[in-house]
């Protein structure tokens, strides 16, 4: 497996202009992957509502149990 210190080290041998494409793919792949997380929460949630297990609550509600 590699490690975080192999992959940078690997990554510095790479050009400037390299490295600068690996950043900007690395970036887009993040998203890709933030969306798709955020999709599958949304859908979870949906059936949630659509199922009776959403509890609502005012954000004054929210508040009191995060803060409890």
């Amino acid at each position: 497996m590699t490690t975080f210190a192999n992959a940078l080290e690997t990554i510095e041998q790479l050009s400037i202009e390299d490295q600068e494409d690996l950043m900007e793919t690395f970036r887009r792949r993040l998203a890709e992957r933030r969306r798709a997380k955020l999709i599958v929460e949304v859908q979870q949630a949906r059936e949630e509502a659509k199922t009776g297990k959403l509890k609502t609550a005012t954000p004054d509600e929210i508040m009191r149990m995060v803060c409890s």
